[in-house]
């Protein structure tokens, strides 16, 4: 309640309407904007990120259906999905590793922060967002899966986690659980497999079904004919329209792919681009270094620093291999504006840019949901209002005055009775009497 006694303000009311403003002022805050480097993100659309990462709490604090674009991230579950949406942060925090390790989906708000030169995170739980270390954010995702995978089970709902950093983009990520191989499954001797096949089938399906979200559609094949996940999304989205799709571990295939004429059709991927002219983008070829960061001799890089510069150098050591051996095919695909890209810069950087797009789209229907939910909210604040008018000391005092002058003036009549009856209601005809007294009625009769 307010000080006062005065009527209780729904935080909402005020939060939606800064949220809109924000929204409004963002193509503003997006002129003038240029492209930098894709690693340094782009600092002049802060206003709009932050606004739709807001918009994105409210929404969950005051369980509201606003639909704001996301990038929903699909593959099998050895595709390196993880390591991908890793490499894209610049930094490491995920349950990665062989077998099912993510068991819940994950939405990554990242943000670009050139003042952080450490990750800051931030875990929305129990309502309510609060800062975390990066390790705590580990053992926390860790201990997550540890729990749901002792249950045999996946969990629909988000965890969501707000990252700001300096080498993060400008990004809204939902990381899903690896698809597991349904065939496999049910072949297995494990009697949960076909189960667990069948609920991350569902799980992933539920996430991508959103027209407002992008799907990002991870795999690791050197086969553009079909492949399982493709099947999948095209279930979802069957012109591709809103699919990105992204090919891993490039290099193990330039390892695999010797001849020229190989490369080059792999890098072509004309049947893919046959199937699905209506393609939304890629698809875009990536590598992650092994090795994860940490301070003893297993761990492959020390800082995240050297994680970063490992991603730099494999990108460029895949571009070089690409122009010494498959030149065309190297300029085609570094070339802005083409469909096909190599490195994990490239696709950050069609991502991000995608996003901004998407998000500026969006500006006209969000406000509308924004001023629709409230109205409904001002509707039930004056709704609230008249009850609590009715619950008001005075009020209270007249109707419990007035229900007891009632009550004993009931009583008095009761105690004095009556004979003025209204028959019509209560009274009976002799007919009714007989045929209610039945047997003993007749019997008396012909007694």
């Amino acid at each position: 309640p307010a000080a006062g006694g005065g009527v209780p303000t729904c935080r909402w009311k005020h939060t939606a309407g800064e949220a809109a403003m924000l929204l409004l002022a963002a193509p503003l805050l997006l002129l003038g904007a240029h492209d930098g480097p894709a690693w340094q993100g782009s600092p002049q659309a802060d206003g709009l990120y932050a606004a739709y990462n807001q918009l994105a709490a409210f929404s969950q604090q005051c369980q509201l259906p606003i639909k704001t674009p996301q990038i929903v991230v699909v593959g099998q579950q050895t595709d390196g999905k993880s390591a991908l949406i890793e490499a894209l942060m610049g930094f490491q925090f995920n349950h990665v590793g062989g077998g099912t390790k993510t068991r819940r989906p994950i939405a990554l708000q990242m943000q670009y922060r050139a003042e952080c030169e450490e990750p800051r995170c931030f875990l929305f739980e129990g309502g309510r967002e609060r800062q975390v270390g990066l390790q705590e954010l580990k053992a926390y995702i860790e201990a997550e899966n540890s729990r749901l995978e002792a249950e045999g089970a996946f969990e629909a709902e988000e965890l969501i986690v707000r990252m700001d950093y300096k080498y993060c983009p400008n990004l809204s990520i939902i990381d899903t659980p690896g698809l597991l191989d349904f065939d496999s499954a049910a072949q297995s001797t494990a009697p949960s497999a076909a189960t667990n096949a069948r609920a991350v089938r569902e799980l992933v399906v539920a996430q991508m079904s959103a027209a407002e979200r992008v799907i990002l559609c991870v795999e690791e094949t050197r086969c553009w004919q079909s492949s399982a996940v493709r099947q999948l999304v095209g279930e979802v989205d069957p012109t591709f329209g809103r699919t990105v799709v992204v090919s891993t571990k490039l290099d193990t295939k330039l390892a695999q792919l010797s001849g020229t004429s190989d490369l080059l059709h792999f890098l072509a991927a004309r049947p893919l681009r046959e199937s699905h002219p209506r393609l939304l983008g890629g698809p875009f070829f990536t590598s992650v270094p092994s090795g994860r960061v940490g301070s003893s001799p297993l761990h492959g890089f020390a800082t995240d620093g050297e994680y970063q510069d490992a991603l730099a150098r494999t990108e460029h050591a895949n571009l070089e291999y690409l122009r010494e051996v498959a030149a065309p095919a190297a300029d085609a695909a570094t070339q802005p504006g083409a469909r096909s890209a190599v490195g994990i810069s490239r696709l950050r950087r069609f991502l991000e840019d995608l996003l901004r797009e998407r998000y500026l789209m969006s500006l006209t229907s969000i406000i509308g949901q924004l001023q629709a939910a409230r109205e409904r909210t001002s509707q039930q604040m004056a709704q609230a209002d008249e009850l609590l008018e009715e619950l008001a000391p005075s009020r209270l005092r007249g109707l419990c005055s007035k229900y007891v002058s009632l009550f004993m003036e009931r009583y008095d009549l009761t105690i004095a009775g009556t004979v003025a009856t209204d028959t019509a209601p209560i009274g009976q005809t002799l007919a009714q009497e007989r045929a209610e007294a039945g047997a003993l009625c007749s019997d008396a009769a012909l007694g």
